[in-house]
């Protein structure tokens, strides 16, 4: 299922679903850094362990889940969950494999893989499930069920392709609104001398052979990232066009911005018509979306303090989810409470973030959910009715 998510670290769950040799241990890498190591599950390799060794109540306390584990592992997981993997194709990821294991003295079959070919390594019992329909092996929980895999694939969250690694990566970064991951280093790499060595032709017949289900799913998902990654393309040119359309509407900086809400920018997304209460104060509630926005084009020398109000909430609990992200980052927000139901929250955006945007500045209202209530049928979340930026 695939839809773009504000990923929330501190409430949302994340597993990544770690099938070995598709460059996980990179992605794996950076992912870490989000979280504290408090945050992230310690086990994460074999499924024994990982069922054993932790409990419900252990399981409520991580965010980050990953590691060579079963699908429905999510189960387990605290929700909201979001599943991530990346595929391979399973000829050059059994061969990557293959030769991992002959220069890690560590892992069972190390003497086997030094000692026999490749060719022979196929018919070991003992590494059936690490060279042959591995990725079929783990969506199938272990099961080799081809349907079941196939569909558990389709439930992925998100979906990697490693031939496309810096697309992938792109399109990660956009689904769940991360920061750019594409400054990665790369780890667990075998070294590329060791696949000089040609692979014979009935090895090669062998291997589509023993991996005809995960040849039939890697197809299966290539075709799903293409679809996502061209539709990610179309939104990120629709993107840059409406930036650039900002800066030739917007085409003076302002050093202050102050609005009541009547009016926002047409470039705003994510708000009703605006509203007038009893006493002809101005108003807006976000929705029908959990993302609202407004854009201005600032100087870029200043620190500025972003002040705004919220006169009204759906519910108490929307209230107390409210996040504010500044082109990328998220702020820090102090919120007071004014009497009449109305809360002030205050932050500061500094001079950095609105520079590297050449001055625009981009402002997401994110909130965890939007409904209706008794007089009113729209989605709605929170009602705004001022807003201020002002040089600290």
């Amino acid at each position: 299922m695939f839809h773009r998510h504000l990923l929330d670290f501190k409430n949302d769950t994340l597993f990544f679903l770690h099938i070995p040799k598709t460059g996980g241990t990179t992605l794996l890498r950076t992912l870490e850094s989000f979280y504290t190591p408090l945050d992230i599950c310690p086990i994460h390799y074999p499924q024994q362990d990982f069922a054993t060794l932790l409990n419900d109540d252990m399981m409520q306390v991580y965010r980050f889940f990953r590691g060579h584990l079963f699908y429905n592992i999510i189960q387990k997981l605290p929700p909201p969950v979001y599943t991530i993997t990346f595929l391979r194709n399973p000829i050059t990821r059994t061969i990557s494999h293959y030769y991992q294991y002959q220069r890690a003295p560590e892992m069972a079959l190390y003497s086997k893989c030094n000692q026999y070919s490749l060719d022979r390594i196929l018919d070991e019992p003992d590494a059936i499930h690490e060279f042959t329909n591995v990725a079929t092996y783990y969506l199938s929980n272990g099961t080799m069920d081809y349907e079941l895999a196939i569909d558990n694939l389709y439930k992925l969250s998100y979906i990697g392709i490693t031939e496309r690694y810096d697309e992938s990566i792109a399109l990660l970064s956009n689904q769940f609104h991360l920061p750019s991951l594409l400054n990665y280093q790369s780890f667990n790499i075998t070294p590329s001398q060791q696949h000089e060595t040609p692979i014979k032709p009935q090895t090669l017949e062998k291997l589509h052979e023993r991996n005809h289900a995960d040849l039939k799913l890697y197809q299966a998902a290539t075709a799903l990232f293409s679809q996502r990654y061209n539709s990610f393309l179309n939104s990120a040119i629709h993107t840059h066009y409406l930036e650039d359309r900002f800066f030739i509407d917007n085409p003076n900086p302002m050093s202050t911005i102050e609005i009541n809400f009547s009016t926002i920018d047409l470039s705003a997304s994510g708000w009703h018509e605006a509203e007038h209460n009893a006493t002809q104060q101005s108003f807006r509630w976000s929705g029908s979306s959990t993302v609202s926005s407004l854009h201005f084009h600032m100087r870029q020398e200043y620190d500025y303090q972003l002040t705004f109000v919220v006169s009204n909430a759906i519910s108490f609990a929307v209230l107390d989810s409210l996040q504010v992200m500044c082109n990328d980052q998220w702020l820090a927000l102090e919120r007071a409470y004014l009497g009449n139901s109305e809360y002030r929250f205050d932050t500061i955006i500094y001079a950095p973030m609105v520079k590297n945007f050449r001055g625009r500045v981009s402002l997401s209202f994110v909130i965890s959910h939007v409904d209706t209530s008794e007089q009113d049928n729209r989605l709605l979340g929170l009602a705004y009715n001022w807003l201020r930026l002002k040089p600290q």
